[in-house]
C-alpha cells in the first residue's frame, strides 16, 4: 500500500511538473521561427546571394559571411557596403546548409538551378543581434531561472507532504 502512494506521487509530481516547466525547456516545445529551414534557389553559376542587417535593418557593411555543411566551412564572402553577399558553392550538392555572420545563422535548404519548389527565395536575410532559441543552455543558467526556482522549492514541500499524507489510512 505504501508503494502505491509512492507511486501516486511521483505521478502527481510528474504531471505538474509537465504543466509548470515551459516547452522550452523540456525541449519539446514549438521550434522558434529563427530555426525554420529557409528553402533559397541558386541561379546557374551555383551562387548563393543575401544580406546581412543588424536588428533595425541597417546593413552591416564589410562583415565576413559564410555557408556551412556538417560542421565545416564550404564558402566564404565579405558584404558590401550594402550588406549584400554573394557566393559560388564551386560544384557542391545542394541541401542543407547553414549561413552564419558574425552573431546571425540562417539554416537554408539550398537547391540545384530550376529544382527549387515554388516557395524558395532567391537571397537570404542574415539579422543579426536577434535572439536564438537553441535549447542548448548552460546547466546554471536553466537552474538560475525564477520559475525552475520556484518550481522546485513548490515540489520539495508538496511532495514530502503528498507522501507523508499517502501513508496515512485514515485511522
Amino acid at each position: 500500500m505504501r508503494r502505491l502512494g509512492r507511486l501516486r506521487a511521483a505521478c502527481i509530481a510528474g504531471a505538474c511538473w509537465n504543466l509548470i516547466v515551459p516547452g522550452a525547456l523540456r525541449a519539446d516545445g514549438p521550434v522558434p521561427s529563427g530555426l525554420s529551414v529557409l528553402d533559397l534557389r541558386t541561379d546557374a553559376a551555383r551562387s548563393v546571394r543575401g544580406q546581412y542587417v543588424d536588428a533595425n535593418g541597417r546593413p552591416i557593411a564589410e562583415a565576413r559571411v559564410g555557408a556551412w555543411r556538417n560542421g565545416q566551412s564550404v564558402a566564404e564572402s565579405l558584404t558590401d557596403r550594402d550588406g549584400f553577399f554573394r557566393f559560388t558553392l564551386d560544384g557542391r550538392p545542394g541541401g542543407i546548409y547553414e549561413l552564419r555572420g558574425a552573431d546571425a545563422s540562417v539554416v537554408c535548404r539550398i537547391w540545384a538551378p530550376r529544382t527549387e519548389p515554388p516557395q524558395a527565395r532567391d537571397a537570404a536575410l542574415l539579422v543579426s543581434g536577434r535572439d536564438t532559441a537553441r535549447g542548448q543552455r548552460p546547466f546554471c543558467e536553466v537552474i538560475s531561472n525564477p520559475l525552475v526556482i520556484a518550481t522546485a522549492i513548490a515540489a520539495a514541500i508538496a511532495i514530502p507532504i503528498a507522501v507523508h499524507n499517502s501513508g496515512d489510512d485514515g485511522s
